[in-house]
């Protein structure tokens, strides 16, 4: 990285292709819309940027040799706070996978995980770490009563 550091972020913005990004706009988009108006924007936001971003600094470690881009780890981790609010939140809103959200949000898990059949586990990593990251701030910040899902 040579002290640039600012890539684990900037990294979350770049795709390799119209595909891609595709994929990852109709994944933020499918996840927020669930998401919206249940938690604070900026604690969403903060929560989100910090799971993705320390996901990516944690994968440079894990598999020195990789590369990571995209706006997946940004995903996996509103698919984390979607589970911890589930789990830990009885009047949070129920997720209902036959519902146009739900549907797309378990295709996007399914298809962006589909190069784990080639053998690419490097893609189930950064994938699984945004979601525990954020899941674990999720179950926090729930727990010390400062994430309040509505």
């Amino acid at each position: 990285m040579n002290g640039q550091y600012y890539r684990f972020f900037t990294g979350l913005l770049l795709h390799t292709g119209l595909i891609h990004i595709l994929g990852n706009i109709l994944g933020i988009y499918f996840t927020g819309k669930f998401l919206d108006h249940q938690i604070s924007q900026w604690k969403l936001l903060l929560i989100t940027v910090f799971s993705a971003t320390s996901a990516n600094a944690i994968f440079s470690v894990i598999a020195p040799n990789s590369i990571s881009v995209g706006g997946s780890p940004v995903v996996f981790s509103l698919i984390g706070l979607i589970c911890v609010s589930q789990l830990l939140c009885k009047d949070a809103p129920r997720f209902h996978f036959r519902t146009q959200y739900g549907e797309w949000i378990v295709g996007y898990t399914i298809l962006s995980n589909i190069s784990l059949l080639l053998g690419n586990f490097s893609i189930l990593i950064i994938h699984l770490l945004p979601f525990l990251i954020a899941f674990l701030l999720g179950f926090i910040g729930i727990k010390c009563k400062l994430l309040k899902f509505r």
